[in-house]
């Protein structure tokens, strides 16, 4: 296992910190990084990690991978959250 550390040096090796704060999330100096967002509406307004992660997808949707694959993450989340089934999938426990 990688200590902290090791992460450290790693990362300063190829220049940018894509474990802590990659820049699909915004980056280590914007306030509005996605995961420090997500974590104060879920604090705040009591958001479940299903709501927070479908956030997450739609806010870098356009920043990573595809656009389309993002936003069926995020669909996936929200179905999840109300009880639903996603493409023939139970809601986990059931």
């Amino acid at each position: 296992m990688f200590s902290s550390e090791d992460l450290k040096e790693l990362n300063d090796g190829i220049g940018k910190d894509m474990v802590n704060h990659p820049d699909h999330y915004g980056g280590k100096d914007n306030p509005f990084e996605v995961v420090k967002v997500t974590e104060a509406w879920g604090k705040d307004f009591g958001l479940s990690h299903n709501l927070c992660s479908a956030v997450e997808y739609i806010a870098r949707c356009n920043r990573k991978g595809t656009k389309e694959q993002d936003l069926e993450k995020a669909i996936w989340r929200i179905k999840r959250e109300i009880g639903g089934t996603y493409h023939g999938e139970a809601k986990s426990g059931e």
